[in-house]
């Protein structure tokens, strides 16, 4: 079973909530991921021209304290990271909508290497553009004005495109074929404009501005690889198409944390987890899910988890499985926490 949420695998048939995200496993709430609707148009959203649409009010959010009772402790959210959560949480319903779209797009499209290269970025980049521009919205309402809307795209391009490392490791192994065929890539993208890379993903002005009718056709461009047809064949198949697009749908949700980086960055009230606090995070809860800590100290050391990454989704997970205590109250918190 996969979850239908974050679309990773069940660890246990015996588990009734995902371990990544915390959502229950009979929850029907959210569309699946998986293969069974890669081909078709997501029935719950309404389709709407991408060019001026948008589901953020580009206006400033100022968080607020809040107080809950979980796990029959006292847990206190500041205001700073009340507004990272409220983002967090608004992006997530977005990317989810954008990544269904390009998951529709994806397998309507790409059937071959020549498009997966070709096509897989374009797909790609217009469906993040939304989610990109809504941010550059809200830097505008906050009076952030040193950051264009392309500085902001290519630097959470550079910060969180999991898809482009994907995208990179095809186009590496197309080269290495074409060395093998005694010719290197390079060679067959000379007449190619406008084009350049972040890895593997072309990031320059003719992607920005969407301008794709200056480019080749993928077939003019893409069919002098001189790859047999065995060879295309085997190289395409080599791609988990699955675990792409799940990809996209993360890099589609961190432009949350592009946008809460800035608003931290300026003093401007939203809360952003350090380095060190990561790192606490990460060792916590590796003790706390081998049974390594005292169950005095269980408490705590979910409490403190929860302080330095209010986003881990493991520790939520742990909880639901194995520290439930007082259900009914600790539901409230994971609701808020998105879980």
């Amino acid at each position: 079973m996969f979850c239908k949420r974050c679309g990773k695998e069940q660890k246990s048939h015996e588990d009734a909530f995902c371990w990544y995200c915390g959502l229950k496993y009979l929850d029907d709430e959210l569309p699946a991921v998986n293969g069974q609707v890669q081909n078709t148009t997501p029935e719950d959203f309404t389709p709407k021209a991408l060019e001026g649409y948008s589901w953020i009010t580009p206006e400033k959010y100022t968080g607020q304290e809040r107080d809950f009772t979980f796990i029959g402790k006292p847990l206190h959210v500041s205001a700073e990271m009340d507004a990272y959560i409220y983002w967090r949480k608004i992006y997530h319903n977005n990317a989810f909508i954008q990544y269904q779209y390009f998951k529709r797009d994806y397998y309507i499209n790409v059937h071959n290497l020549y498009q997966y290269l070709d096509y897989g970025p374009q797909i790609y980049l217009n469906y993040l553009e939304p989610l990109v521009n809504d941010a550059y919205k809200i830097f505008m309402s906050n009076g952030l004005y040193d950051i264009t809307l392309e500085e902001f795209r290519k630097q959470h391009l550079e910060d969180f495109c999991k898809f482009d490392d994907t995208y990179k490791i095809m186009t590496d192994s197309v080269n290495l074929t074409l060395q093998a065929n005694e010719r290197n890539i390079v060679n067959s993208y000379n007449n190619i404009p406008n084009i350049g890379f972040i890895g593997g993903l072309f990031t320059v002005a003719a992607v920005e501005a969407g301008n794709y009718a200056i480019r080749k056709s993928y077939e003019n461009r893409l069919n002098n690889l001189n790859l047999t047809p065995p060879q295309e064949f085997e190289l395409f198949n080599r791609i988990n198409h699955e675990a792409a697009c799940f990809e996209v749908f993360n890099d589609y949700w961190d432009v949350f944390k592009s946008l809460a980086f800035r608003l931290h960055k300026a003093d401007l009230g939203v809360w952003y987890p350090t380095v060190e606090k990561n790192k606490k995070a990460e060792s916590y809860f590796s003790n706390l899910s081998k049974n390594a800590i005292p169950v005095e100290d269980v408490d705590s050391v979910i409490l403190q988890i929860i302080e330095c990454r209010p986003d881990y989704a493991d520790v939520f997970g742990w909880v639901k499985q194995n520290w439930n205590k007082n259900p009914e109250e600790n539901e409230e918190v994971f609701k808020y926490f998105g879980f």
